[in-house]
């Protein structure tokens, strides 16, 4: 099952929108930077999916 989901940068006011199967995996992936658009907004909180 895929999943929409936002996260929400701590820092910046900025949100991103996302497609995943795994709502864990990828906010870890987007908080240890591994996604150029959201590497420089780090840190992230998942605000819904």
């Amino acid at each position: 099952m895929y999943y929409v989901y936002a996260i929400s940068s701590k820092n910046r006011n900025y949100i991103y929108v996302g497609i995943t199967d795994n709502i864990a995996r990828r906010i870890n992936q987007h908080n240890k930077g591994y996604n150029k658009t959201t590497k420089p907004y780090l840190p992230f909180e998942l605000i819904y999916f």
